[in-house]
């Protein structure tokens, strides 16, 4: 699928390619996200969510 703004992306959409031909997926960004979080904290961190 082809999408030119975000705005226009729900949810159920799970992945897409921008206009300038990049593809992203949701799942696999929540999971760099979440590794780049959990790396930037010191051992034994805990964070309240």
């Amino acid at each position: 699928m082809r999408y030119h703004s975000v705005c226009y992306l729900t949810l159920e959409i799970r992945a897409w390619e921008c206009h300038c031909g990049a593809h992203h997926d949701r799942d696999i960004n929540a999971a760099r996200m979440v590794k780049h979080f959990a790396l930037a904290q010191p051992p034994g961190h805990c964070v309240a969510v």
